[in-house]
This record gives structure tokens, sequence and C-alpha cells, in this order.
């Protein structure tokens, strides 16, 4: 998904890429890691207070398994005229 992120922002860098759902993994995951390298699809959980980072409580540990990342069109891309 990323390559692919990767690849509508070449040709479009104005584009707005959304990766969302619950993708039943950490934030701290290969998976995870693979999905938001170099910033092209950030997670916007991490745009929350460390204390509101959570989409569910499991035996009272507060976890994200849940996601929603986007693209920041322009961030890193050439425009194109």
């Amino acid at each position: 998904m990323n390559g692919f992120a990767k690849q509508i922002l070449a040709v479009q860098p104005s584009a707005r890429v959304v990766v969302l759902g619950d993708l039943d993994d950490f934030e701290f995951s290969g998976t995870m890691s693979a999905l938001t390298s170099g910033s092209v699809l950030p997670p916007l959980v991490n745009s929350l207070p460390a204390g509101e980072r959570y989409t569910y409580v499991y035996q009272g540990n507060s976890q994200a398994l849940d996601r929603i990342l986007t693209s920041q069109p322009g961030k890193g891309s050439r425009s194109r005229h």
C-alpha cells in the first residue's frame, strides 16, 4: 500500500490517499513500519495526545489496532506544471 500510494502521488502530487480499517496490528510491528515508511501514509492517531491513542481496551490495556493513514499531498512530492 505504501508503494501504491507513492505511485499515485508521483502522478498526482495533490492526491488524497487514505488507508483505513481494522489492520489488527500494533504500531511497532513490521507491517505498520512498512505502511508508514517514508512518511507517505502517516497515522492520524499520532496527532492525538499519547493517553488517547487507542481504539479498544482489552483486560485493562488500551491499544490501537484500527488505523487511519492519510497522505499529505505535496509533501515530499514534486509538483508537475
